[in-house]
């Protein structure tokens, strides 16, 4: 038989010689702590110890495979214990072949550690402190990569980051214009003003929407909700102001239903005949109950509240003698000959209370 490492004759019904097998274990835990060695402590580059990882492998008859496969490990070892810098990493894995290069990159493990980076990052700048050039140079590198995991992951640590200074910059109220430019530099610095997601953020919403209040109790006409195919039709000098998605309307209405009717008790006085007693036809009652207008859209204009949904209301905002804001709506009372109540759930309802006492 021949030995499986070296496939010389090893001698009858022997698989293997014991020094190759040796030799074998020997590369298989060397290599790895040759990379780690590399890039842990000596800092360099993959090709400073390409030619040391070869004579290792072709030494211990370590197939190309399990080569790539212990190379990998080994780097993919190092971003879990994030035991390195960026500046010392990067190169290294520049200098991987392509093949090594692209596994590492599309790794988990590679896009958890730029997570880690830039979460520990931010964490140290307080407020609206400004990126610097540095990291906003390295975002713009890591986004030329086109790692989608890597691109997704970074997003959440960035959306997580802008609530948090939308959080603090509203603890005081309406944005102001210093706060304005910083946000905005956050948003270009991050890259995520590009991005599908921003707009999907309620963080950025609560941002747009408080730029809008702070416009209208300026005196200016609010023109920063864009909408294509709204589907009403806007009045003279009537301006859109935001769109609520998502809102179940309901209408308050009065039925009435017939109570206190009894058949009353029929009583025998003799044979053959009997008299009833206590019948009663009744009264009728009034009660109140919530018809619902459907699911769709609570338009805020600045001189109108349109529901658009299964059925279709428009609310002045002169007419609206009083509201009620819950945790998930508000309910809005029109004023006719008979006051009429409007329930708008599925919401925050603050920028529409805000919105509506500024431009009434």
């Amino acid at each position: 038989m021949k030995c499986k490492y070296c496939h010389c004759p090893s001698g009858f019904l022997r698989r293997k010689h014991k020094e190759c097998e040796e030799k074998h274990n020997l590369a298989i835990a060397k290599i790895p702590s040759v990379v780690s060695k590399s890039i842990l402590e000596d800092k360099q580059t993959y090709t400073s110890v390409e030619g040391q990882i070869s004579s290792l492998s072709a030494s211990g008859y370590v197939h190309p495979y399990m080569v790539e496969m212990l190379v990998e490990n080994a780097i993919l070892s190092v971003f879990r214990d994030n035991q390195v810098r960026p500046d010392v990493i990067e190169p290294y894995i520049d200098s991987l072949p392509s093949n090594y290069k692209e596994q590492i990159l599309n790794s988990a493990e590679y896009s958890e550690y730029w997570q880690k980076q830039f979460t520990s990052y931010l964490s140290t700048l307080s407020g609206s402190t400004a990126i610097d050039e540095e990291h906003i140079e390295k975002i713009q590198a890591l986004k030329e990569r086109n790692i989608p995991q890597l691109s997704s992951g970074l997003q959440k640590v960035f959306l997580s980051e802008l609530s948090k200074r939308i959080d603090l910059i509203l603890e005081d109220g309406v944005i102001d214009t210093r706060e304005e430019e910083s946000l905005s530099d956050y948003l270009v610095a991050t890259g995520l003003q590009e991005t599908e997601a921003l707009y999907q953020s309620a963080s950025f919403e609560r941002f747009v929407q408080s730029l809008i209040l702070r416009d209208i109790q300026e005196g200016k006409i609010p023109d920063r909700c864009k909408v294509t195919g709204l589907p009403i039709l806007l009045g003279k000098n009537e301006h859109l102001v935001w769109v609520h998605r998502g809102i179940n309307g309901y209408e308050q209405k009065t039925g009435r239903r017939r109570v206190g009717k009894s058949s009353g008790v029929s009583v025998r006085v003799c044979k053959g005949v009997y008299y009833r007693v206590g019948a009663s036809k009744g009264y009728s009652v009034d009660y109140q109950y919530q018809d619902s207008l459907g699911c769709g859209l609570l338009i805020v204009t600045n001189k109108n509240l349109v529901f658009v949904g299964t059925k279709s209301i428009k609310i002045p905002l002169s007419k609206i003698i009083s509201y009620t804001p819950y945790q998930d709506g508000i309910e809005i009372v029109k004023d006719a000959a008979t006051p009429k109540g409007y329930t708008f759930a599925g919401y925050d309802p603050w920028f529409t209370i805000n919105a509506v006492q500024s431009l009434v």
